[in-house]
């Protein structure tokens, strides 16, 4: 949260919900967090935004709108990647590990990722 000040949000406007413990579907995890966070809080169906990283944002919101369910209303904020150019991110590897394993990433919520299974 103090990067985000560092960078001119209104710490009023900020609200930092820990994940659970989780080693896998981390994301899917996190969503359920901050659902169960904003309900218990009265935010319900309050909209709010979400900020990642560059190439997670895609399947960032595949994964929040998989554990909210209808009537959320939500947006994903893409920051900019501090380790590598995302505008010529396969001049480097870890420009191309970001891109390529989220790429794989996303193919498997699209695809296989249920979590009720």
């Amino acid at each position: 949260m103090a990067t985000l000040t560092e960078l001119g949000l209104e710490p009023a406007l900020v609200t930092e919900i820990p994940g659970p413990p989780v080693l896998r579907d981390r994301t899917y995890a996190s969503a359920g967090a901050v659902r169960d966070w904003l309900k218990a809080n009265g935010q319900g169906g309050v909209p709010f935004d979400i900020l990642t990283l560059g190439p997670h944002a895609r399947r960032t919101f595949d994964l929040y709108r998989l554990a909210l369910g209808p009537g959320w209303v939500f947006g994903v904020i893409a920051l900019s990647p501090p380790d590598y150019d995302p505008e010529r991110w396969w001049t480097s590897s870890a420009g191309a590990d970001a891109v390529i394993g989220e790429a794989i990433g996303w193919v498997y919520v699209r695809l296989w990722f249920r979590p009720w299974a």
